[in-house]
């Protein structure tokens, strides 16, 4: 058994970064297993010098999944709670983009394997710019 470790903030918006690239999400769609699926997002994010195993990553999106239902279900039944986490607005965004879609036509532009997922571009007036399709997940 894995020892219990938690994840840090860059950790998680990169779990997060990959977990939510359409082709990930495509995978997940059609796998009955997706333990290869996880590790290939372990894998990503061992090329970014995080080492975390497929099922560490598999439970970090169960547990994130699990906490935005909660906060969700609470802003649904009129709950006066104002409980909320800091990637419920980008949980939202992807697991309502997948909710519309339906069985998911897309929900953000893949990155290139050999991407980061905090790729950032300098435009011509030497502004940096943030290229992930979710924003919310840009320094």
């Amino acid at each position: 058994m894995e020892p219990m470790v938690n994840w840090s903030y860059e950790e998680t918006r990169a779990l997060i970064a990959v977990w939510s690239e359409e082709k990930i999400q495509q995978d997940l769609q059609v796998s009955v297993r997706n333990e290869k699926v996880y590790r290939e997002v372990s894998g990503r994010l061992a090329a970014l010098g995080m080492s975390r195993s497929a099922k560490q990553c598999r439970q970090k999106i169960k547990k994130l999944k699990q906490e935005y239902r909660k906060i969700k279900i609470g802003h649904r039944s009129g709950s006066n709670s104002s409980r909320t986490t800091v990637w419920f607005a980008i949980m939202d965004d992807i697991l309502s983009s997948q909710a519309a879609a339906g069985k998911r036509s897309k929900i953000a532009a893949p990155l290139p394997h050999s991407q980061s997922p905090f790729v950032v571009d300098v435009d011509t007036n030497g502004e940096e710019q943030c290229l992930l399709s979710f924003k919310a997940l840009c320094i």
